[in-house]
């Protein structure tokens, strides 16, 4: 969860320091311009160059300064772009690895009974996974496939949760666990990790 919230203060950061090294650029190679600017009015006034040296730098100065507004702002947009994707694919491998861990709870109690305390473990490894699950704010997802995704394992685990929180079937469902629930399970969260892989894949 902090993997997918936690990126937004370092994109910042990343945005902000060229951002800034372009203003100083901009600034000081403007004054360094008009520096130029005036040293050739200077000249032109005192008769060592001609009256239109002046305007013509001026008329250049701007151009350039126009230009080099240009370059920043389509720089700028390219790095925004590309850091887009990589933040992009950044939430996608973290919530394909989240999916992951969710999987490994069910492969880890493979050899489940009707044993009470083994019901136990699982259930407290269960809301482990659902709650990193919760951690994750739908709407700092890029794609639709995502939020389907996390809502998809989210219900997956709260069916199997349901399973094992009635007293009256718990005992057959630890007997029957492999092939009642998990096997089901697993295959519902493979097929939402691929989605994610794949949505990675994409966007790169």
């Amino acid at each position: 969860v902090p993997a997918l919230n936690g990126m937004r203060g370092m994109q910042w950061n990343k945005f902000l320091e060229p951002t800034l090294w372009a203003m100083w650029g901009l600034v000081v190679g403007g004054a360094g311009l008009w520096v130029v600017v005036g040293s050739i009015g200077y000249f032109s006034k005192t008769g060592w160059l001609p009256k239109e040296a002046s305007g013509w730098v001026q008329a250049i100065g701007a151009l350039l300064s126009i230009l080099a507004a240009w370059f920043i702002a389509t720089a700028q947009s390219r790095r925004a772009v590309r850091d887009a994707r990589l933040r992009d694919d950044a939430r996608c491998v973290a919530l394909s690895e989240m999916i992951k861990y969710a999987e490994s709870v069910f492969h880890s109690h493979k050899n489940m009974s009707n044993d009470m305390e083994k019901i136990a473990r699982f259930q407290s490894d269960l809301s482990r996974a659902r709650s990193m699950l919760d951690g994750i704010d739908l709407y700092s997802l890029p794609d639709a496939e995502l939020i389907e995704a996390v809502c998809v394992s989210r219900q997956v685990l709260d069916d199997a949760d349901i399973r094992f929180r009635d007293i009256r079937s718990v005992h057959s469902h630890g007997i029957n666990f492999w092939h009642g629930t998990a096997k089901l399970a697993l295959a519902q969260l493979s097929t939402q990790r691929e989605a994610c892989i794949k949505v990675s894949l994409r966007n790169r």
